[in-house]
């Protein structure tokens, strides 16, 4: 077996034990392995509130100092939120309000539906202009880091849906991103 396929698989797994005990640390280590697994320079993670504001929720890599956990922003701008896209789109449009770097790089923002109330903004940032390859990778990592979140959530507000009905729900889910993912390590 490959070395690089069992550390994602053992940081994945270490990821889904963090969902499902409800651990206040689960956002930022999310946005770590995104840093690290995927040559992103700086991820941050928003929760959408019911008025379009977002709470940042975990950070991580060179995301700026300034924004604090917990701390609230707004943009005005972004036609994600507006639209309540499908379970995970993608924007690299130029006018966000909200920056994550310091630096001048390449922004974007990965809209995620979770459940019917529960959305999620990852808002990413790397050094060179991201391609459509980019852009179709980052919806599967949607995908997989909404079925991290939606357990997470799922866990902390107990009455929704339990964990069990979660992850039989979203197994099927996981296998094709883990599959994708897997043989792009490989082919590295």
């Amino acid at each position: 077996m490959q070395s690089s396929k069992i550390e994602f698989l053992t940081k994945y797994n270490d990821l889904v034990k963090l969902a499902i005990e409800s651990s206040p640390n689960l956002p930022d280590k999310l946005c770590e392995l995104l840093v690290s697994e995927y040559e992103l320079q700086a991820v941050a993670l928003f929760k959408i509130n019911e008025n379009d504001s977002l709470t940042l929720i975990g950070k991580a890599g060179d995301t700026k100092k300034s924004l604090v956990k917990n701390s609230i922003s707004a943009c005005k701008e972004c036609k994600l939120i507006k639209s309540k896209a499908g379970s995970s789109s993608l924007s690299t449009q130029s006018d966000c309000e909200i920056q994550i770097s310091e630096y001048i790089i390449y922004e974007g923002c990965l809209f995620i539906k979770l459940n019917g109330k529960i959305h999620a903004l990852f808002k990413v940032a790397k050094k060179t202009p991201f391609i459509n390859s980019d852009k179709d990778n980052l919806q599967n990592i949607g995908d997989a880091a909404g079925n991290l979140l939606s357990i997470w959530f799922g866990t902390q507000n107990a009455g929704s849906l339990s964990t069990s009905q979660i992850i039989s729900d979203i197994a099927h889910e996981l296998r094709t991103p883990t599959n994708s993912i897997m043989g792009f390590a490989s082919l590295l």
